[in-house]
């Protein structure tokens, strides 16, 4: 089960949040709240909606200055309050519709598994609900009372030599990276023929989320994503590791509108050269993201591979689809031998800078495309501040309504007559709610996929 909230009016109204089991939404004008921009009628920490294991949506006030309405009703400060589906709320001048949905599969038998609920409470960690499941292992949302936190907990079983030695290796590579724009794995545990991986929570979404139904990113949105992804495989790579599943599905965007990128469960480390996956290892990745080196020489691909998988989720994210539909039976072929349409034929605003690099890293010869995940990262960059200087970043401004608002027909301003840069290449922590609902010492960054999918970085691996 999942929450959707749509802000219906406002200065940020087209945004939309996604809350899963175990999550929180902290709403108002700094830290780590999802930012309702330009209204000083919202407080700086103004309301939390909370999506609980049982699986009701509350809300609370958090003594905001001008409260907070369900439908005509102000909510009492610090008294949380189930929201029911298509509620309507109103923090300061925005308005926000409430949408509860279930995945086609979901009952409540789902969120009580004695051996997910047996494993986790042994390891000293309370059970909060279920994010999502896959073929190997099930995800949960779990409170870590030392640490006083929650956090995403991925159970993988190990039942299988050949798994159980891909799965270890998985562990092994995502605790290798450390980045602010990758989704952090604090711990791993392994017994009773399981292997648990101790991650972040992601309060957020995914880019995925984000595209659904045809949607696409204002541009300083897909400019931001990009440019924390591509700093997020710089650390990657600086390990010596390609991830090899760069996809929409994979990136976390959290409130402020910073993305993180996850899952490793398919990442290769290249200094150990190891070919511990299985026979099928040649095709794996995800069409429509896949580079063709990845298609017909998996084996000996380098982190070039990633660049073409950034570009094509770039390009998914500005056109509104992907480079070469998936569905097409020629799919394959066509990533190996077609180029894709070009980006400013389909969206004529878009600046030509930001085609071309984008074009750049689609290359189907991997020396064509940019020289690296940093270079690629300054580029954005400076095309950002080219196009939109006016745009707070994430960095700096931890969000922005313009950055976290997601577009049907967006609006992109026209290129600047300046030549560009072509060819150059935090928070606070979430309030504890009186009734005793653990807090937080850290917030969660960057959610993903249908009702059925955990968020990204918390997704069990599938084959």
């Amino acid at each position: 089960m999942h929450a959707e909230l749509e802000v219906l009016e406002g200065p940020s109204r087209g945004a939309r949040f996604v809350v899963r089991v175990g999550q929180r939404l902290l709403v108002g004008r700094a830290g780590a709240a999802v930012l309702l921009a330009g209204d000083p009628s919202v407080s700086r920490k103004h309301a939390q909606f909370d999506l609980r294991p049982t699986g009701g949506l509350y809300l609370v006030d958090l003594n905001s200055r001008n409260g907070t309405f369900l439908g005509d009703r102000r909510l009492e400060p610090y008294a949380p309050v189930r929201v029911p589906d298509g509620s309507r709320i109103r923090i300061g001048g925005h308005v926000l519709r409430v949408e509860l949905r279930s995945a086609p599969h979901e009952d409540t038998a789902r969120l009580e598994r004695p051996t997910g609920l047996g494993v986790l409470e042994k390891a000293g960690l309370r059970p909060l609900g279920v994010l999502g499941e896959g073929a190997h292992g099930i995800v949960y949302a779990a409170f870590h009372p030392v640490l006083d936190r929650r956090l995403a907990v991925k159970i993988l079983r190990l039942d299988d030599p050949a798994q159980s030695q891909r799965l270890r290796r998985e562990a092994r590579l995502a605790c290798r990276v450390h980045s602010p724009f990758v989704v952090e794995v604090h711990e791993v545990r392994e017994g009773d023929d399981v292997l648990l991986l101790l991650m972040e929570l992601v309060d957020g979404d995914s880019l995925r989320d984000r595209l659904q139904g045809g949607r696409r990113l204002g541009l300083p949105l897909a400019l931001a994503v990009g440019e924390h992804v591509a700093r997020g495989l710089s650390a990657v790579h600086q390990e010596g590791i390609v991830h090899r599943d760069v996809k929409p599905s994979n990136i976390l965007i959290d409130p402020s509108g910073v993305a993180k990128l996850g899952d490793f469960g398919i990442a290769k480390d290249l200094r150990t050269r190891d070919e511990e996956l299985t026979p099928g290892d040649i095709g794996l990745g995800s069409i429509p993201y896949v580079a063709p080196e990845q298609i017909t020489a998996g084996k000996t691909l380098d982190e070039r591979a990633d660049l073409y998988g950034l570009g094509a989720t770039l390009y998914h994210a500005i056109a509104g689809h992907p480079p070469f539909a998936p569905d097409a039976p020629d799919v394959i072929r066509r990533i190996a031998e077609e180029e894709p349409p070009p980006l400013g034929s389909l969206l004529p605003q878009a600046p030509p800078q930001v085609a071309s690099l984008v074009e750049s890293m689609l290359a189907k010869a991997p020396e064509r495309r940019p020289p690296s995940a940093d270079d690629v990262a300054r580029r954005l960059a400076d095309l950002r501040q080219l196009f939109f200087p006016e745009v707070p970043t994430p960095e700096r401004s931890r969000a922005a309504a313009d950055l976290t608002r997601t577009e049907r027909l967006p609006a992109l301003p026209k290129p600047s007559p300046r030549d560009g840069p072509h060819g150059r290449g935090d928070s606070a922590p979430s309030a504890r709610a009186p009734e005793g609902t653990p807090r937080d010492s850290a917030p969660s960054d960057p959610g993903e996929g249908e009702a059925q999918d955990p968020p990204a970085g918390n997704l069990p691996p599938t084959d």
